[in-house]
């Protein structure tokens, strides 16, 4: 696979977009770095991929790693002859339709204080030294985020923190069947806007968005076994595993609840209720978001079945 040439964001632009999507999965600190393969999943090696079908009609969904390292392609057969069968890609964002500097707008107005704040006046002391520490350790000086609000130092520190250990969007789930997409012909569709995602995060409170940046900081010095572990029950498709660890980190950090229920759940609902509208469609669509979304009492999987229709886990 190879760089898609339909647009051109910079290497972190890409990586600081596509984060906004997969936020899932490093919201919470947390300690979870211990990891045991079920025998379940090691017996079947199932994978992140389910088929939802009505009486007449059906879709694939495919949970995603928004990010990756080179070398985890082709996936496996049945995803990949899925997609093949299919007559529409739909991914969270399309970024091939989004331009980027009305994309760079789009970040600015949102993420730079409008009435005159600062970081450095916004945050409690011990959360700005933490804040600057991290910073430093990658490089970079705090004093050139000062005019931005915390969600947006949050997202960026560990944007930085992925590229430095080789996650490329480029090696992404989605970029790499947005690329198969465009050399195929096949119609690109988004389950949601840039704004949407970016309004999601600017809307926080200043006390959720502290908090935010403060998981975040918590959880760079061991991000790369993290998205190791989390790639290793990616591939295994132990989605319990997943959940497990993802409900762990919101009950050790219960006051992030409402930044749960705002990034995760009311999405979750938005996602099923399109995808019910695939359904009804004549054209087979291929569904690609955040592995996050469909797993859990509130993913995607749990909606669609208590709505009765029928899942199938591959």
């Amino acid at each position: 696979m190879t760089p898609n040439k339909a647009y051109c964001f910079s290497s972190f632009e890409k990586l600081f977009l596509v984060f906004l999507s997969c936020l899932v999965l490093f919201s919470f600190p947390g300690k979870c770095l211990s990891y045991q393969i079920s025998r379940r999943v090691e017996e079947e090696n199932r994978y992140f991929f389910w088929e939802v079908s009505s009486e007449d009609s059906k879709v694939y969904l495919l949970g995603s790693i928004h990010v990756a390292r080179e070398g985890l392609y082709p996936l496996s057969r049945q995803i990949e002859e899925a997609f093949d069968r299919s007559d529409v890609l739909v991914v969270e964002v399309d970024l091939t339709e989004i331009d980027e500097f009305a994309a760079a707008r789009g970040v600015l107005s949102r993420a730079i204080y409008q009435d005159g704040g600062s970081l450095s006046g916004r945050l409690s002391p011990d959360i700005y030294r933490q804040a600057e520490e991290v910073l430093g350790s990658i490089g970079l000086d705090i004093r050139m985020f000062d005019m931005y609000q915390p969600w947006f130092l949050a997202v960026s520190i560990t944007s930085y923190a992925l590229m430095g250990f080789g996650f490329n969007p480029e090696w992404g789930v989605d970029q790499y069947f947005l690329d198969k997409a465009q050399d195929t012909g096949k119609e690109i569709k988004g389950l949601e806007t840039m704004e949407f995602q970016l309004d999601l995060f600017s809307g926080l409170s200043d006390e959720l968005q502290e908090l935010f940046l403060l998981s975040s900081l918590a959880e760079i010095e061991t991000i790369e076994k993290h998205m190791d572990m989390l790639f290793d029950i990616w591939k295994r498709g132990d989605t319990r595993r997943l959940n497990t660890i993802l409900r762990r980190s919101l009950a050790e950090y219960p006051q992030l609840k409402p930044f749960y229920e705002r990034v995760i759940d009311q999405r979750n609902k938005n996602m099923a209720s399109q995808i019910e509208n695939y359904l009804a469609q004549d054209q087979l669509y291929f569904v690609v978001a955040g592995a996050g979304h469909f797993i859990g009492s509130k993913g995607i999987i749990q909606i669609l079945q208590e709505k009765g229709y029928r899942v199938r886990q591959y």
